[in-house]
């Protein structure tokens, strides 16, 4: 069986050294794929470096927890305090209010000319909330849009259907052997497709930056440099692993759909061509737009 990977790198647009990693990971070879934030400082260079880059899988990390709501207040009140940020405050939150962010947040990604590859959460807040998850994973499956797999939850109707991965490592890559806990990783991938997750950061643009702390941001410099160590290619080749993006799950589990390739930044023959969307996903794409379409559907497609 071939082995698919994913490497995704979180948090595009939350600042310029995050911006810079995740696009000098992709332009290295590594990294296959992002997830952005649209209400952080940096959105907006986010989309238009995405926009350069026609292989990098581009999904939304949906954001309950850092920075202010998409959505105008009163009306996710649930979600923030008093002055207007995210409270992360998870036993005040409401289903509706939650809902109503996702939304707002996809439909602002949306509206920049990006139609998502995936969705996954900051703080892996799908993960950790129950109720986060459950509006989540019915969003997606009623876009048939893939989703970061969560590791305390079985969901083998959605792996074999390509809406989320057979594996996910969740691990870190900041200390002095971060290279070779990746590729430790790499050598043991099981067959199947799997994410791998990362934080990668410039360390030209930290002090740029004022969003983290100096020891966050070196911390994310070392991910960076894990996923650009000059094994990486090699390792990749050697175990046969193919690099994808979430836009490429869905083809993977039907053969009368191949999988696209282009010439890119990639070490391997086939690499992942970027927000390559189905016509009938497209058009539902578009209708989310309309949020009493949204509404009206989800009364009738909403997993008890």
């Amino acid at each position: 069986m071939v082995k698919y990977l994913i490497i995704n790198g979180d948090d595009f647009g939350l600042s310029e050294s995050a911006n810079r990693g995740i696009v000098s990971a992709h332009q290295y070879g590594s990294l296959s794929s992002t997830s952005m934030m649209v209400n952080m400082p940096y959105f907006e260079q986010a989309v238009t470096l995405a926009h350069q880059m026609p292989t990098l899988g581009v999904g939304l990390h949906f954001n309950l927890t850092e920075g202010a709501p998409i959505t105008t207040f009163p009306q996710v009140n649930s979600l923030i305090n008093d002055k207007g940020l995210f409270s992360a405050q998870q036993n005040h939150w409401t289903e509706a209010d939650i809902k109503q962010e996702l939304l707002s947040q996809y439909n602002k990604l949306l509206s920049t000319g990006i139609a998502p590859t995936h969705i996954d959460t900051h703080h892996h807040i799908h993960m950790i909330s129950p109720m986060v998850h459950q509006i989540v994973t019915s969003f997606c499956r009623n876009l048939h849009l893939p989703y970061r797999k969560n590791p305390n939850i079985l969901e083998p109707l959605d792996q074999q259907s390509g809406l989320c991965t057979n594996h996910l490592i969740l691990d870190t890559y900041d200390s002095p052997e971060r290279a070779t806990r990746l590729i430790t990783h790499l050598n043991g991938l099981p067959d199947g497709c799997t994410e791998i997750m990362c934080h990668p950061r410039h360390p030209q643009m930290m002090i740029r930056n004022l969003t983290h702390t100096p020891k966050e941001h070196y911390a994310g410099f070392n991910e960076l440099r894990a996923v650009t160590d000059q094994r990486i290619p090699y390792i990749l080749s050697q175990q046969q692993i193919q690099l994808i993006h979430y836009g490429q799950l869905a083809p993977l589990h039907d053969p009368t759909q191949p999988i696209q390739s282009e010439e890119a930044p990639q070490p391997q023959s086939v690499t992942p061509k970027a927000r390559n969307l189905s016509t009938k996903r497209n058009k539902k794409l578009l209708k989310m737009k309309l949020n009493h379409g949204y509404k009206n559907k989800r009364k009738r497609h909403v997993r008890s």
